[in-house]
């Protein structure tokens, strides 16, 4: 055996650091064979300790409330969730127009005397409406009289909207505005298309914020239709998260409920039918085309949800090592970006992926993409991608239960899709769960070719074949 003693410096530097590279890839080797062990056990522990203390009762007047207490900070968040446009039954625009008014006057304030008593009291106000409902957000100071000023301003907002013409027009005007903006988006009219389709007949086939035709004719007597049917107290969610105690929580949210119209629930939307498959070209000016390439999928509530979940985060989930990043971007250089994702509404969903090349690639790409799914499907993934998946959506189970913001957006969907508050531990256990073989029968399931809808947005440009990767190892 050489002595290292008798060896140049440099030598034995070098000799040194090839024992210690021998050590490190044995080592790896090792922990790339082990399952998810060590790092499992840390999440499971950080998830348990953080695990949310998720309260909910329904008001006198039939609200949903979801309380979960934060007292690390003097503050707290606010959502009310109401309907969004899936409910504007063929008036385009009618429940953005509805929530866009809510915060331009009340019937006893201005509008800038709402926006006053909000930033005196140093509270922050938002509005998200979005195609399957309308969101209120709040975040202020939780000392009494703070909170309590605040609280009472939301709920004169939400309950008593003055509805004013003259905010009305300037509302519309802006609405139309982001109509035209969106026009000009090549993903959202793919999107668009995709929903039209797939949804065909369906509330949920409407995705376009307004539409001038229809816009236009809206008149105050239906906004506030809209508003005593669709923000009732009864289709209301109200979700607290802070440093509030339950009793504070109910006497804020009992102020809230009381406040809203009353009223039930809005019905629930019937199960869209079966779709076909479909091709669509979109022409649109640019210097890339748009791909949208999806499948009807499921809700959330759908025993293969989990599964699923697991599939679209291997497929083209967060980072670049998933599927299509790896052989779109990283061996071919298509694009910059590449990713899928699950939409889920109460009573259906899609999944799909979507990304932008250049337009002479349009026909070539959409090919190779169908032949990935069709490879992925029925191969299905190995049993590394299967752990660094659980991986992944274990940390950002756990990253989402930190904030009062997140913590929020994780009751608000709970509320909306009617899920139990034990949803998340439950399905964190399901992750865990789920085997190599019973991902693969779940994906020959949902993910099948043979109903494929493809959308692409872009210039006609006469098509090329796709150039030779790059010489790397070819995605699995």
């Amino acid at each position: 055996m050489t002595d290292l003693r008798v060896l140049h410096p440099t030598w034995r530097t070098w000799l040194r650091a090839l024992c210690s590279l021998g050590l490190c890839l044995a080592a790896t080797a090792h922990a790339a064979q082990a399952p998810i062990t060590s790092l499992q056990r840390s999440l499971d522990a950080a998830f348990s300790q953080h695990a949310l203390d998720i309260q909910g009762w329904q008001t006198e007047h039939g609200s949903q409330v979801l309380y979960v207490p934060n007292l690390r900070l003097p503050m707290f968040d606010l959502q009310v969730v109401v309907g969004g446009s899936f409910h504007d039954d063929g008036l385009t625009g009618l429940a953005q127009l509805t929530a866009g008014l809510i915060d331009k006057g009340s019937v006893s304030r201005s509008a800038a005397a709402l926006a006053l008593t909000l930033d005196d009291n140093a509270a922050q106000f938002g509005v998200v409406a979005g195609p399957q409902n309308t969101v209120f957000k709040v975040r202020g100071l939780s000392h009494t009289a703070q909170r309590e000023a605040i609280v009472e301003v939301i709920a004169d907002m939400l309950g008593n909207p003055a509805f004013a013409p003259d905010a009305m027009a300037k509302e519309k005007v802006r609405l139309l505005n982001l109509d035209k903006a969106r026009e000009q988006s090549a993903a959202a009219r793919a999107t668009a298309q995709l929903f039209a389709h797939v949804f065909a007949g369906h509330p949920y086939a409407q995705t376009r914020a307004a539409h001038p035709e229809t816009l236009q004719g809206i008149t105050v007597e239906q906004v506030r239709d809209f508003h005593q049917r669709l923000y009732s107290a009864g289709n209301s969610v109200i979700v607290i998260v802070g440093n509030v105690t339950r009793e504070e929580a109910h006497q804020m949210a009992a102020q809230i409920s009381a406040a809203l119209p009353p009223g039930p629930a809005a019905a629930a939307f019937a199960v869209p039918p079966a779709s076909e498959p479909e091709i669509y070209h979109l022409e649109h000016p640019g210097t890339q085309t748009v791909l949208t390439v999806a499948v009807p999928s499921v809700p959330r509530r759908h025993p293969d949800n989990a599964a699923l979940m697991l599939a679209n985060e291997i497929l083209g989930g967060s980072g670049i090592n998933n599927r299509l990043m790896q052989e779109l971007r990283t061996r071919r250089g298509l694009t910059y970006g590449a990713a899928s994702q699950l939409r889920q509404m109460p009573q259906a969903g899609i999944w799909g992926l979507q990304l932008s090349v250049a337009p002479q690639y349009r026909d070539a790409t959409l090919a190779l993409v169908e032949t990935l799914l069709q490879r992925y499907a029925e191969h299905g993934p190995t049993e590394q991608e299967l752990d660094d998946a659980k991986r992944k959506l274990h940390g950002q189970m756990l990253r989402s239960s930190v904030s009062n913001v997140d913590i929020a957006d994780q009751l608000r969907t709970l509320g909306f899709h009617q899920l139990p508050m034990s949803y998340y531990q439950t399905l964190l256990a399901e992750l865990h769960a789920v085997t190599l073989d019973e991902l693969k029968v779940v994906l020959k399931k949902h993910l099948d070719s043979h109903r494929l809808v493809q959308v692409s947005a872009g210039p006609s440009v006469e098509q090329r074949p796709l150039r030779e990767p790059a010489l790397v190892d070819a995605a699995p």
